[in-house]
């Protein structure tokens, strides 16, 4: 009990709180070595990571193989935000030309999906505007 608290503890302290000291330095300009562009770079994948670890592939990795996931998480955001590795850098620099070649769909189906959810926002709306009748007749003896 207490080893998972402490390999959440660092997982949060490595994926999150560093990289969020360094970038708060980077964006106030106090620091010469702390780029933006670099810590943007760590974040979206920050994101990715995460998504793909809540979902339900990711749920059940970690159920079948923890602490070493946890573990292997640490080890992979502390290569993604270390000077000397660069790993966001390399990282972006391998997915952009994929990215660059799937942007015009990927945005399409971002596209269908907004319009989607604001379509069932009006629909909810009109639906909750419907007042529901309680009439006498109704009702059965």
């Amino acid at each position: 009990m207490a080893s998972a608290f402490l390999v959440s503890t660092l997982m949060v302290g490595a994926s999150y709180v560093y990289p969020a000291y360094c970038t708060a330095q980077a964006l106030s300009g106090d620091s010469k070595t702390q780029k933006p562009g670099r810590w943007m770079a760590y974040w979206a994948l920050q994101g990715l990571l995460t998504f793909f670890f809540d979902t339900p592939i990711g749920l059940m990795l970690i159920w079948m193989l923890d602490p070493f996931v946890s573990l292997a998480r640490i080890a992979l955001a502390v290569y993604l935000f270390l000077p000397s590795t660069e790993g966001s850098a390399l990282v972006v620099d391998k997915i952009q030309p994929h990215w660059n070649q799937h942007k015009g769909h990927v945005m399409t189906v971002i596209d269908t999906c907004v319009s989607m959810l604001r379509a069932a926002e009006k629909l909810a709306k009109n639906i909750e505007a419907v007042p529901i009748p309680h009439a006498e007749s109704d009702k059965l003896y």
